[in-house]
């Protein structure tokens, strides 16, 4: 099993954990944008398409000149609503509002690639939220409308950017204060194993420490308890061995008499006594 140090691996437990936050709600702040400004686009997209289609009808919609077929209280600020007639190949007829250029642009792209429902068109770095409806004069012909989010696109392009530039500091402040953490947190654990390994060696005087932390100050008086019971019971042992023997043993006794004697019968009955 590979080791490794407690600091180094508080400090990367730490920035991976203040990453994955800092990702997370970058990713949930995009798709809640997004989400939010393509219901609203496809809002107006309906709104367009309704305004258009009651002004081919026979002008129920009356629409001043300049007027966008949008200019309603739901209007989304930043994208603008316009409407062009195709006929059944995809060329441009006339635009009932917008510019002609751009008409073109996407009466082209709509003959080469077709549209879906609500399809985001790139033109020359423009954006355009495009849908096509059937055109309630000629039956042949079709409805295409479209929404300029060129300005929401690069709100979210610079919303994004500075998302990016707040991680990046966030990161750089992580390990800042992980690296603070770490080395706050690990070293009274090596203080407290190097006064491991001077007890090991025989030094067994109590040291003083001060933690902050309740459970290392707990662990440390532990051993100081602990250093202090086996200095007392070295002591006792020191003092044991080196107290002599007042009365010597019975055996040792009758075992030092025959010896005296010169009696091999008493030294034979030592062993059996």
């Amino acid at each position: 099993m590979k080791k490794w140090h407690i600091r180094r691996r508080v400090l990367l437990t730490l920035i991976g954990f203040s990453c994955a936050i800092l990702l997370i709600i970058a990713l949930v702040f995009n798709l809640t944008m997004r989400a939010y400004i393509r219901s609203r686009v496809s809002a107006q997209l309906t709104t367009v398409s309704e305004s258009a289609a009651e002004e081919r009808r026979g002008g129920a919609f009356e629409r001043e000149e300049g007027r966008p077929f949008d200019e309603k209280p739901d209007r989304i600020t930043g994208a603008r609503g316009n409407a062009l007639v195709l006929d059944g190949g995809g060329n441009l007829l006339f635009v009932l509002h917008g510019e002609e250029t751009v008409g073109e642009a996407l009466a082209a792209y709509y003959r080469e690639h077709g549209v879906s429902e609500n399809e985001v068109v790139k033109l020359g770095g423009e954006s355009y939220a495009v849908t096509v409806a059937s055109d309630p004069v000629t039956a042949e012909n079709r409805l295409l409308i479209y929404v300029d989010v060129t300005s929401l696109t690069a709100l979210t392009d610079r919303i994004n950017g500075m998302l990016l530039i707040v991680i990046f500091a966030a990161i750089v402040l992580s390990i800042f204060l992980s690296r603070r953490f770490a080395r706050s947190f690990a070293g009274p654990v090596q203080q407290l194993s190097a006064f491991a390994e001077e007890i090991g060696g025989g030094n067994l005087a109590p040291q003083e420490f001060q933690f902050r932390d309740r459970e290392l100050d707990a662990l440390a008086g532990s051993m100081n308890r602990m250093a202090a019971e086996l200095q007392e019971a070295k002591q006792k042992q020191e003092t044991f061995f080196q107290k002599p023997t007042a009365v010597p043993s019975r055996r040792a006794a009758t075992a030092a008499r025959c010896l005296r004697r010169g009696s091999r019968r008493n030294r034979c009955n030592i062993y059996k006594r």
